[in-house]
C-alpha cells in the first residue's frame, strides 16, 4: 500500500513528549514507558493464519471438486480488513493517549519464517509489521508527529538500565551484569528512546 503524498496535517499544541517504540508479533506496540496498545494483535493474525492454513488444506483434499476461490479470497479480504481496523484504531490510541511530538522506532531487517513449526510459520508470515510502520507514518504526518528511525541492531538484546548484554526469553529481558529484568518490548523501546535522543542535533 502506497501512501499518499497529499495529506492535511493537523498540529496539536499539546504533542510534546518523546516517545520509544518497539513493535511486536503479540503486543503491537510498546513504549518506554511500558505502555502497550494492540495487545490482541498476535491472537488476531494467529486466528487468521489459522483460518489460511485450515482452508489451504481442504482445498488441496478436494480440488477436483473445488468450483474455484473467489469465496476463499472474499472471506480472506474481509478478516484482513477487521484486523486492519483494529490495528488502525489502535494506532490512533497511541498518538491520542501518549500526545508525541517524537517517536522514534528501530530500523530492523525484515522477519524470515526460521521455524520448523508450519503453525509458527504461517503466523510469522501474517505479521503486519509492514502495513503498521505505512499506517503509523501516514498517522504521524497527519498529526504532525515526527517519526525517526534509530540504528536498531542488537538493541532488543541491550540493557536499557546499564548498556550491558543481556538474554530476552519468552517476551522478559534479563541482564546479568545489573540484574535488571523487565518486559522484553519495554527495555527495547526505553533502548530506542536513548539512541533517538542520542542522535538528535543539541541533545
Amino acid at each position: 500500500m502506497r501512501i499518499p503524498i497529499d495529506v492535511a496535517a493537523k498540529k496539536h499544541p499539546d504533542y510534546e513528549r518523546c516517545v520509544g517504540i518497539s513493535l511486536g508479533v503479540v503486543t503491537m506496540l510498546t513504549t518506554d514507558e511500558g505502555h502497550r496498545y494492540g495487545e490482541e494483535l498476535g491472537k488476531r493474525q494467529s486466528r487468521l493464519s489459522g483460518w489460511i492454513r485450515e482452508q489451504s488444506i481442504l482445498y488441496h483434499q478436494n480440488r477436483e471438486a473445488n468450483p474455484g476461490r473467489k469465496k476463499y479470497y472474499a472471506n480472506k479480504q474481509r478478516l484482513e480488513e477487521q484486523l486492519h481496523s483494529y490495528i488502525n484504531q489502535e494506532l490512533n490510541r497511541f498518538l491520542r493517549e501518549e500526545k508525541p511530538a517524537v517517536v522514534y522506532l528501530p530500523r530492523l531487517p525484515q522477519p524470515g519464517a526460521v521455524s520448523r513449526i508450519k503453525k509458527v510459520n504461517y503466523d510469522m508470515s501474517m505479521w503486519q509489521r509492514g502495513y503498521i510502520r505505512e499506517r503509523l507514518t501516514l498517522k504521524c504526518r497527519e498529526q504532525c508527529v515526527k517519526l525517526a528511525e534509530v540504528p536498531g541492531k542488537g538493541i532488543s538484546r541491550e540493557c536499557s538500565s546499564c548498556g550491558a548484554q543481556g538474554s530476552r526469553k519468552e517476551g522478559v529481558f534479563f541482564c546479568p551484569q545489573c540484574g535488571y529484568t523487565g518486559d522484553g518490548g519495554e527495555n527495547t523501546a526505553r533502548n530506542v528512546k536513548k539512541r533517538g535522543i542520542a542522535s538528535t542535533p543539541g541533545s
